[in-house]
């Protein structure tokens, strides 16, 4: 039976002996309440066909449904025992006669919705695997919870299709457990990572430095020219000696070349590159 309290009257105010003070703290235990979405201690404590009652510390036994075990297979007299200890989801608040209903399967789920806020407060990068292309992006698994990507948060070269069943970096932007919504975002991740490499680059740039680059876009004015996460501009004047039309003359996306530094803005981050420095002026040999 649940314990009952005991108001005191007017004539027992001044009459508090040690006994009343030490139930009168018990009875303060379970006027703690109880909320949906907490996890909490508890020792199962009888088995029964439909599932099992649980002692959480509440006012009356905790019901453990027999779906909310562990499997939809499972039963709580085929897995469970009495006087064993768990963590436990709580499903519903108190009912009508004072009775929460509990869950174990979603314990872990629990748990990894509060790992991933903390992942969040942080700012750090988790790990998610594609799982469907859908309209306006991807879906993902993300410790076992269903994410979302959005095509303005993604920056990958391929296909989408392509990147099912593969890994993918990703920052959290948003968590909203009551409607069971996590938001993504790859480009942040990228963004910022290409951040602390161009930091580390300009660093240790200086003009007169020959670098290795990726020519990554074409333009009637030159070609810019990944360093490895900074690009750099190759203007078309400084390609070659010779007179060029336009750079795809002799440059193509994909080709990976020597360029000499001539110019850092450290305040813009910007990098002028140059060919033909590397070379003398074939105009100097025709003087001569």
């Amino acid at each position: 039976m649940s314990p009952r309290k005991v108001y005191p009257s007017h004539g027992d105010e001044e009459m508090q002996t040690p006994e009343k003070l030490e139930f009168e703290k018990l009875l303060q235990q379970y006027d703690y309440a109880f909320k949906r979405g907490e996890i909490v201690r508890g020792t199962i404590i009888a088995l029964e066909s439909n599932g099992a009652l649980v002692d959480i510390g509440a006012k009356t036994a905790a019901f453990l449904p027999n779906k909310e075990v562990a499997s939809p297979y499972a039963t709580a007299q085929s897995t469970l025992k009495s006087g064993e200890d768990f963590d436990f989801y709580i499903l519903f608040e108190e009912d009508e006669d004072g009775q929460l209903t509990l869950s174990l399967r979603r314990v872990q789920t629990a748990q990894n919705w509060n790992k991933l806020e903390e992942l969040m407060a942080n700012d750090i990068v988790v790990q998610c695997k594609v799982t469907a292309v859908v309209k306006g992006g991807l879906l993902v698994d993300v410790m076992g919870l269903r994410g979302f990507i959005p095509s303005s948060h993604l920056r990958v070269k391929q296909p989408l299709e392509e990147l099912v069943g593969q890994e993918l970096p990703a920052k959290i932007i948003n968590l909203d457990r009551q409607r069971n919504n996590i938001i993504l975002s790859h480009r942040k991740m990228v963004a910022e990572q290409m951040a602390e490499q161009r930091k580390d680059l300009f660093s240790k740039l200086h003009e007169g430095a020959v670098v290795e680059g990726e020519v990554v876009r074409l333009t009637d004015f030159g070609a810019f020219v990944d360093l490895g996460g900074v690009d750099g501009l190759l203007p078309l004047s400084q390609m070659s000696w010779r007179w060029v039309e336009h750079p795809s003359d002799i440059l193509s996306i994909g080709d990976v070349i020597q360029v000499e530094v001539i110019g850092i803005d450290h305040d813009k981050q910007r990098v002028s590159l140059s060919i033909k420095g590397q070379h003398a002026d074939p105009w100097n040999e025709v003087t001569k």
